[in-house]
């Protein structure tokens, strides 16, 4: 009998460890970014849009952080907003990171759902050419942990010229 309760007692530990281990594996699926400047024209303002695609439902109060290289002048940057996210964001800027939190008054976005958050106005690079990585992070819950800066790569949208 006491072998039997020994066995128990170890495949019960045995389960506990391995349950939460898979339970993050499932939830630390990676989120996915686009980024695109909307207006793709050298030393110009443009707005910037982030596409987030998270596993995770993105609450009332989550927080989109994005790291910009030196090359982009971001003291014109005063407004975030998205038509995906409703409730509006506060906005803050460190040197060349940006914080654009939920408010809390806007309603959960259902997880794989893409969203689209707007930066504006952002000076663009003298050169468009370049290999811009924007450094991003997603955090779906203020009481969520930050997780690691993933990479993106900038995408500058040509607009068609007016005549």
């Amino acid at each position: 009998m006491r072998s039997t309760i020994s066995a128990v007692r170890s495949v019960l530990l045995r389960s506990m460890l391995i349950l939460p281990v898979s339970v993050f594996a499932q939830s630390s699926a990676a989120t996915q970014f686009r980024l695109q400047a909307l207006r793709a024209e050298a030393n110009q303002p443009s707005v910037y849009e982030v596409t987030i695609t998270s596993p995770q439902i993105l609450e009332a109060d989550a927080e989109f952080v994005l790291e910009f290289s030196a090359e982009f002048d971001l003291t014109t940057l005063m407004v975030a907003g998205s038509p995906d996210m409703t409730g509006g964001f506060m906005l803050t800027r460190e040197a060349q990171r940006v914080r654009a939190q939920r408010t809390g008054a806007g309603v959960r976005v259902a997880a794989n759902t893409p969203v689209r958050l707007r930066l504006g106005a952002i000076l663009n690079p003298g050169k468009l050419e370049g290999d811009y990585q924007i450094h991003v992070q997603v955090r779906p819950a203020l009481a969520a942990a930050l997780p690691a800066l993933q990479s993106t790569k900038l995408e500058f949208q040509r607009i068609p010229a007016k005549e």
